[in-house]
């Protein structure tokens, strides 16, 4: 898959996040390396109520991971979230078939579609291409690909960019539902409550079980479940959600992201 005119910069031709609380210098084409959350409280000093934020944040988690800014950065996020849990997991093979069963769903629902030609001349040849790729990475995955290795390899750097535009609520909730993965979002900005409390907001994507049955129930019927809260510690709990695959035992999902303003981050708990 060919990468695009400029696709690696970011908005102004911005090489990584310019976001202030991030690193600005990445030391991959595509992400930075796991930096302690303590960077981020000090670096939010200059404004009170993203430090605290960050401060509420830092008591669960441990570090984070920043992504390139350059439109693809929550799907990038995601997807390697995934897959660094993915190599982590025992009976890591049995939820690859899982995960392949969703994907091919997913390319017969592409391939109904009709598509501008000026986008694909083939799509049904195009997505299986894609799919091919990805069904070799997520098993070099669940095969021992460690982490390091993982953002090594070159077939990520120029392969996992989907389009340069950045996801919404919808998109995201689409996504978690699509390959059947839980997503806890943290939702980090300048702003308080209308009470003037500080609290971190937290948004969880939760998958609807079982495939969906047609493509009208895809498009038109409820993807899963958005729930949105806000907690002021993070002693306190998160509510909990239903036992599935890709949770952790106190049942929240793996894959944890941080979003602040202009920038995309893998959370990883302590």
């Amino acid at each position: 898959m060919q990468r695009r005119r400029g696709a690696g910069r970011g908005r102004g031709g911005a090489t990584g996040p310019k976001l202030s609380y991030l690193p600005s210098r990445l030391s991959r084409p595509f992400s930075g390396d796991e930096e302690s959350l303590s960077y981020l409280v000090l670096r939010g000093a200059r404004k009170p109520i993203t430090q605290q934020k960050f401060k509420i944040l830092n008591e669960h988690y441990v570090c984070f991971r920043p992504m390139r800014t350059d439109g693809s950065q929550f799907y990038r996020a995601f997807l390697f979230s995934y897959l660094e849990n993915l190599g982590k997991m025992q009976g890591s093979q049995a939820e690859v078939t899982r995960l392949m069963e969703c994907v091919a769903r997913s390319k017969v629902n592409f391939c109904r579609l009709e598509w501008n030609k000026a986008y694909f001349s083939n799509p049904k040849a195009f997505f299986s291409s894609v799919v091919s790729e990805f069904e070799h990475l997520v098993n070099s995955v669940a095969n021992g690909l460690n982490a390091d290795e993982l953002y090594k390899i070159s077939h990520c750097k120029k392969s996992v960019r989907p389009f340069d535009a950045d996801a919404d609520l919808l998109e995201m909730k689409a996504l978690s539902q699509a390959l059947g993965i839980p997503l806890h979002l943290a939702a980090v900005d300048d702003n308080p409550l209308p009470d003037r409390t500080v609290q971190v907001k937290w948004i969880d994507f939760i998958p609807r079980p079982g495939p969906l049955g047609s493509i009208r129930e895809y498009y038109l019927g409820p993807l899963g479940s958005i729930r949105q809260y806000y907690l002021p510690s993070a002693t306190d709990k998160h509510p909990v959600l239903p036992a599935e695959n890709f949770l952790l035992s106190h049942r929240m999902p793996l894959v944890t992201i941080l979003r602040t303003v202009r920038a995309t981050a893998i959370l990883y708990r302590k």
